[in-house]
């Protein structure tokens, strides 16, 4: 998603709050039609009404035309 071309390309968004990588994303009329924030080795699906502004952004990947899935933690990534 960060290669040439792609939803993210150039963005730096790796431990950025989900506000403002979701003001980037907005700008590039991108969304985030899902989350996934991970407990252990367990991966949760979230909603975007789940996902507190102030969560941290771990990775993205891919989803559809205009759209990326991010993985968002309560704390940055170590």
């Amino acid at each position: 998603m960060t290669a040439p071309g792609e939803a993210m390309h150039g963005m730096t968004f790796r431990n950025h709050r989900v506000s403002e990588v979701l003001a980037a994303l907005k700008k590039r009329d991108v969304t985030v039609p899902e989350y996934r924030s991970m407990a252990g080795t367990t991966s949760n699906v979230l909603r975007p009404d789940q996902v507190p502004p102030t969560w941290y952004v771990h990775d993205g990947v891919p989803w559809a035309k205009n759209q990326v899935l991010l993985f968002v933690g309560p704390n940055p990534a170590p």
